[in-house]
């Protein structure tokens, strides 16, 4: 099987992990500016809910209200926690999918706030009276996720007592909540760490009125998997150092023989559109004509999604957005000899689903550990990957907290067409699309569930 050329020069949206914890804090301090935002479903919920609870707050009787999260497991638990701060009783609602997971956690941890949380048909009843810490301290598990942790930390501004919890070390996806207690000390938070003990003093104020998000390095990463087997793409403004556990993807590519390198150049508008597609001459010999030009196409991310064509002249907020690139980019190209990889994922989870398939395309046996707590994820992603991958006759398995890959750089079985559910899972739609783009024949049922965290896919990917 042989796959298209892919090309790619631009900017990611912005991390929804990032903004999903700013706009919580920006519930507490409505001065609080975020710079930037996101058309993803997560971030359209968050704040949908954040701005139907700032308009409780000013009517006649705020105690009770019905709020609606969707999809978004995220918006779940940082809302119910953050809701749990205000007096009064509340219906928070979820997709039926999502509260087939294990959401029931909730209950118990609000219930050391002193707080009701009963689920009923469709979601959970809370009831509270603002946080009543019971005991010396709160112990939140981390089995399944690290959320509760970070819901905890996002909603202990102004408290009249201090605050006191245990949180595992070896808790699934702990980098996330190190992102959280991270960005909530660059914003003034005093957080006293001893090991898997914390620390909150009472009365914590804002001390940064401002926030500027990194960009998501998860849809940066699915982009990069492209290129890594198709062609090349470069990550304008690419920040060296980072909050998201996913920054590590470079490194991860580079073990597997992909050629990755970071660079210091500075790119800005010039009359002549070429200078883009000289870049790729030069870089990596490839010889551009009109058509494939006209393909290659620059995704510029900074208060809304900017798309930039190579085919159309550029608008005056174009060419303002354009001038707003940075020093840096970093570059990675097309491997010819992928390596198989053995890594664990615990603390990066939404690296699976891609990584798996480039996986199937290295020569020799790949092992991805630390993938259990995926079961939980929208949908049941190790199964979902294992199936989609044996459809493409690619030998696959699990293995305890593993699974395996047997890639070959060449697939020699002839793959019949097939149908493929997602099950709303938004990282799914992704492997589905990169294996597609290696002429796998495979049609999905749905391509919505991308909505969730990167709505312009398949602008990026579309040749």
């Amino acid at each position: 099987m042989t796959s298209d050329p892919f090309y790619f020069m631009g900017k990611a949206p912005l991390s929804k992990s990032l903004l999903n914890r700013a706009f919580i804090v920006k519930s507490w301090f409505p001065e609080f500016k975020i710079h930037g935002s996101s058309g993803c479903e997560d971030i359209l919920i968050m704040t949908k809910l954040i701005e139907e609870l700032k308009t409780l707050k000013k009517t006649a009787d705020p105690s009770s209200h019905e709020f609606d999260c969707g999809l978004s497991g995220t918006a779940f638990r940082f809302f119910i926690t953050r809701l749990s701060r205000e007096k009064g009783e509340f219906i928070i609602k979820a997709d039926s999918s999502l509260l087939e997971r294990k959401l029931e956690e909730s209950i118990s941890f609000l219930s050391q706030l002193s707080v009701s949380a009963i689920k009923i048909k469709g979601g959970f009843r809370v009831v509270s009276k603002g946080w009543k810490i019971q005991g010396d301290g709160i112990y939140i598990p981390g089995q399944t996720t690290s959320q509760y942790a970070s819901a905890l930390l996002l909603n202990s501004w102004n408290l009249d007592k201090d605050i006191y919890f245990n949180f595992s070390l070896s808790s699934v996806s702990y980098p996330y909540f190190k992102m959280t207690l991270n960005l909530l000390k660059k914003l003034g938070m005093q957080i006293h760490q001893n090991r898997e003990e914390f620390f909150i003093p009472k009365n914590q104020s804002l001390r940064k009125m401002s926030y500027a998000p990194e960009q998501d390095k998860s849809c940066l990463f699915a982009l990069a998997c492209f290129a890594s087997m198709q062609g090349s793409a470069v990550f304008l403004d690419w920040e060296e150092s980072s909050l998201q556990a996913d920054h590590i993807f470079p490194e991860v590519l580079k073990k597997m023989g992909v050629s990755v390198s970071f660079h210091q150049a500075k790119f800005q508008e010039s009359q002549d559109k070429d200078k883009f597609h000289d870049f790729y001459k030069k870089e990596k010999s490839i010889k551009t004509s009109k058509e494939e030009k006209s393909k290659i196409s620059s995704f510029m991310f900074e208060n809304s999604p900017v798309l930039l064509s190579s085919t159309k002249s550029l608008t005056p907020n174009q060419k303002e957005e354009q001038a707003k690139i940075k020093n840096s980019y970093l570059k990675v190209s097309k491997s010819n000899d992928l390596k198989s990889i053995d890594i664990n994922l615990k603390s990066t989870p939404d690296l699976f689903p891609m990584l798996a398939v480039l996986c199937s395309k290295a020569k020799g046996k790949s092992y991805l550990r630390g993938i259990s707590h995926l079961a939980f994820k929208e949908s049941n992603r190790p199964k979902k990957i294992e199936s989609l991958l044996k459809k493409c006759k690619i030998n696959c398995g699990r293995q305890g907290d593993s699974f395996w890959i047997e890639g070959s750089p060449e697939w020699d079985q002839p793959i019949s067409p097939f149908t493929f559910d997602p099950e709303k899972d938004h990282r799914i739609v992704m492997a589905v699309e990169l294996l597609k783009s290696l002429k796998a024949p495979i049609k999905l049922t749905d391509k919505t569930p991308i909505n969730k965290s990167f709505p312009d896919f398949y602008s990026c990917i579309s040749k």
